[in-house]
């Protein structure tokens, strides 16, 4: 698979750098794919890249939304579930590794 770049990496509200090691590992090894990231309030992770609203970074050329965290239990926190939704409906395409399906979760697989 395939997966569209260049990336905007979604950090979500993690409380420091282990939580986001996903993104931090993608934008270690291939930093020429990550345009920006999006954080939400409270965020303590940062990766060192331009915050970039969903509208930015489509004007970047932006391709995917990189779920970029692993947090305890790889689930997905409800509060996060309007921010996908959003970067659906704007076209991006999203790519997530946590354990939970991003299609179980009813609003997003609308």
């Amino acid at each position: 698979m395939q997966i569209e770049t260049p990336y905007l990496m979604f950090l979500g509200d993690v409380p420091d750098r282990l939580a986001a090691k996903t993104a931090y590992g993608i934008v270690d090894w291939r930093p020429d794919w990550c345009i920006g990231q999006i954080r939400l309030p409270g965020c303590a992770a940062d990766l060192g890249i331009p915050d970039l609203t969903l509208d930015e970074a489509l004007a970047k050329g932006c391709r995917t939304m990189v779920i970029g965290v692993a947090n305890a239990g790889g689930v997905l926190p409800e509060h996060w579930v309007a921010e996908i939704v959003a970067a659906l409906e704007a076209g991006f395409d999203i790519a997530s590794g946590l354990h939970a399906r991003l299609g179980a979760v009813p609003a997003i697989a609308e």
